[in-house]
């Protein structure tokens, strides 16, 4: 008994009914256009109309955000703000202890003021992986764990 097989999709496809027809082949599906025009040329579609997402109109235009104004802008406020700065610059120069050190940094860095004090951060940091490059910073798993993840958030070497 010899198996035949059609010479040709085209020819394998006429004897389909429409009812077992793959979904892609049906009306209004997107057809590919697989023409032969370059050895690189993506296959493109044919008349597929662009989907709407519907969304609202902006409520907030440009002038509406450009007139909002804030009354933190004032030379009382800038002040205040330079105030605190110092007093957390005393903060790092102030404590000696590496795990008080971390903790300063972490708080800070966790306030979303770290940018401010980067200068700080980098020496204290360097002062704690230097010393504590052989070895660990004893036997507190909260010091530890904290110096592992504060050091590496920074791009220090630290092995796990």
């Amino acid at each position: 008994m010899a198996v035949r097989f059609p010479l040709s999709l085209s020819s394998f496809l006429e004897g389909r009914t429409e009812a077992r027809a793959s979904p892609l082949l049906a009306k209004g599906a997107p057809r590919f256009n697989w023409g032969v025009r370059g050895a690189s040329s993506p296959p493109t579609l044919e008349s597929t109309p662009r989907r709407s997402a519907n969304y609202r109109p902006n409520l907030w235009d440009y002038d509406t955000i450009q007139s909002i104004r804030t009354e933190y802008t004032g030379e009382s406020y800038k002040i205040r703000a330079e105030d605190l700065r110092q007093q957390a610059t005393l903060i790092f120069e102030a404590t000696d202890d590496p795990m008080a050190q971390m903790e300063v940094v972490d708080k800070i860095e966790r306030l979303g003021i770290g940018y401010l004090f980067e200068d700080q951060i980098k020496t204290v940091l360097d002062a704690i992986y230097t010393d504590n490059i052989g070895g660990s910073s004893g036997n507190d798993l909260h010091a530890v764990a904290r110096r592992f993840r504060i050091l590496r958030e920074h791009g220090y070497s630290v092995s796990p």
